[in-house]
């Protein structure tokens, strides 16, 4: 037993290792909380500009990204940083699924429901195509370690 779970946690480091590095087709679905119950939100195009100004400005660095987004927002009207957080309590609550826990899980070795609550966070992070993608695949894209980054 303890041999199958070491080769399989092999391959699944060897396949995160060598990923082909694609990035996932626009999106162009149907918004993930246009069923939501949440009030006041912001549009999510003006949020995901916000997310992948970001993005494309830090560098890759997740830490520094949270700083510049935190920045942005902070120059934002009270009305606007709420609807921004509104926005992102609907995605984190619709990207709640246990396919994604399973992918997490698999992806940390173990992943608590806080863990999983910053994972969502970072995968919110990553830019609307990348989450959407994530969320409205039946096959995630974290098992063969495409599009991850």
């Amino acid at each position: 037993m303890k041999l199958a779970i070491t080769i399989l946690l092999s391959i699944l480091l060897v396949r995160l290792i060598f990923r082909k590095m694609i990035d996932l087709p626009r999106f162009k679905g149907k918004s993930i909380i246009a069923d939501s119950n949440i009030e006041n939100l912001m549009p999510e195009d003006k949020f995901w500009e916000l997310v992948s100004n970001s993005k494309r400005n830090s560098k890759g660095n997740y830490y520094v990204q949270c700083q510049l987004l935190r920045e942005q927002l902070e120059a934002l009207p009270s009305k606007e940083i709420i609807s921004f957080n509104r926005t992102f309590i609907a995605l984190m609550a619709g990207s709640y699924s246990f396919r994604l826990w399973e992918a997490a899980y698999a992806l940390n070795g173990g992943c608590s429901d806080d863990c999983f609550e910053y994972f969502r966070s970072w995968l919110i992070a990553q830019g609307r195509n990348k989450f959407i993608g994530q969320i409205d695949t039946q096959e995630s894209y974290f098992w063969s370690g495409e599009g991850i980054h």
